[in-house]
C-alpha cells in the first residue's frame, strides 16, 4: 500500500461550504418569490420553502452516502452492464 492509499480521505470543506451557501441562497430566493403567491392561494407562506428544505436535506443525505461509495466498482463490466440495462428498462417504462 503506498502513502496515498494509506492516508485517510479528507472532504473538501471549501467545496462543501460553497454547496451549502448555494442551497441557502436558492432557498432564500424561493421563499421571497413564493411567499406572496402562497398567501394569495390561502396557504402558509412557508408552503413551498418547506418542500424545498425537505428536498435539500434528502440531497445532502444522498451526497453523504455517495461520499462513502467506492466508485471503482462501477468500472467492472458486469456492474456497468447491469446499470446500463436498468437505465434502458427505466427509459422504456
Amino acid at each position: 500500500m503506498n502513502t496515498v492509499e494509506a492516508r485517510r480521505w479528507q472532504p473538501d470543506w471549501a467545496l462543501f461550504l460553497l454547496i451549502v451557501a448555494l442551497v441557502v441562497a436558492g432557498l432564500a430566493m424561493i421563499f421571497s418569490a413564493s411567499s406572496a403567491i402562497t398567501l394569495d392561494m390561502g396557504l402558509s407562506p412557508f408552503f413551498f420553502i418547506v418542500k424545498q428544505i425537505i428536498a435539500a436535506v434528502i440531497g445532502f443525505v444522498a451526497m453523504r452516502l455517495m461520499l462513502t461509495f467506492d466508485y471503482k466498482i462501477l468500472a467492472e463490466p458486469k456492474v456497468y452492464m447491469m446499470l446500463l440495462l436498468t437505465s434502458i428498462v427505466l427509459l422504456i417504462v
